[in-house]
């Protein structure tokens, strides 16, 4: 997972992103944290630098998957990268 703190709107994503959802979010305590469901552990903290603020946000995923290389792991065949990217909710 990636997060990416834009100044304004960001410019167009690389194609190779496929599925994308779009949307506003306030976040009280202007930090974000990646949890997984299935393992504990610690994860970075991405701060957006203000509280309580609304945000415009988009979110980009993609899935890497190799099938052609016999000695890849077949445990991690699929991957999943996500990027999200915001920037302050304009009211105008």
């Amino acid at each position: 997972m990636r997060f990416e703190l834009w100044s304004g709107p960001p410019t167009a994503v690389d194609p190779s992103w496929q599925r994308s959802w779009s949307g506003r979010v306030r976040v009280p305590s202007g930090r974000l944290q990646a949890r997984e469901n299935f393992m504990g552990g610690d994860h970075e903290t991405f701060d957006l630098g203000c509280a309580d603020v609304e945000w415009s946000v988009d979110v980009h995923a993609k899935t890497l998957e190799n099938h052609f290389d016999p000695d890849f792991p077949p445990d991690i065949f699929r991957v999943e990268l996500f990027k999200l990217r915001f920037w302050r909710f304009d009211h105008r």
